[in-house]
């Protein structure tokens, strides 16, 4: 049951704190002497990945749709007058954005930290077979624990059901967490220093092949 979940866990924790997926070993400031920092710090890594992936993927989309946008919305541009986006290197006109905008984003931000800001750093438990017992296919719940930032949110149903196949998807989002957040600074950079945008840069990504 739950107890002895808690206890096993609590056996184990020594040998788990090395066990994350995509963890390399790398730990320059000690964090896995302190579990608790270390979840805490893995939960830091998993918000700044995805608002990274998300970002990194807005960042050209913006640079391609945004003039056709503006038009049809009889709106200013948002991108430099060389097409880059705005920022706090490249410049441009930041207060045009409507204060709508910074509120909702603002407004959506701490909602969701207040909701789920901390998921997964108090040892939570969840029943992975709950919808099965309840069915009756199932007679012994399955009890595994949160890991941070998991949510619980897949309406397309892409998590695997078994524990190989989580630590896979678990570390699939890590990795690609850290590229784009690594191609985020890449893309802020090479923006400032040759004043051309993301797809001027690479347009073999962004143009038809043949053209």
């Amino acid at each position: 049951g739950t107890a002895e979940y808690r206890q096993r866990q609590q056996q184990q924790q020594q040998q788990q704190q090395g066990q994350m997926p995509a963890d390399y070993n790398i730990d320059l400031f000690g964090v896995k002497k302190d579990p608790e920092m270390l979840r805490r710090m893995r939960l830091a890594e998993v918000k700044h990945g995805r608002l990274a992936m998300l970002a990194a993927a807005a960042w050209p989309l913006q640079e391609l749709f945004d003039p056709a946008l503006a038009n049809l919305l009889k709106v200013a541009p948002l991108l430099t007058q060389d097409g880059r986006n705005p920022d706090v290197l490249n410049g441009g006109d930041l207060q045009q954005i409507s204060p709508l905008f910074w509120s909702s984003i603002l407004g959506a931000t701490i909602t969701l930290e207040l909701l789920y800001g901390e998921r997964g750093l108090k040892g939570e438990i969840r029943i992975e077979n709950a919808d099965m017992i309840a069915r009756g296919e199932a007679g012994r719940p399955v009890f595994t624990e949160v890991s941070p930032g998991d949510l619980g949110f897949d309406p397309l149903m892409l998590y695997p059901d078994d524990r190989p196949g989580q630590l896979r998807a678990q570390a699939g989002e890590i990795n690609n967490g850290r590229l784009a957040m690594i191609a985020l600074v890449t893309f802020v950079l090479s923006e400032y220093f040759t004043g051309k945008s993301i797809v001027e840069l690479t347009p073999q990504f962004f143009t038809p092949i043949g053209q």
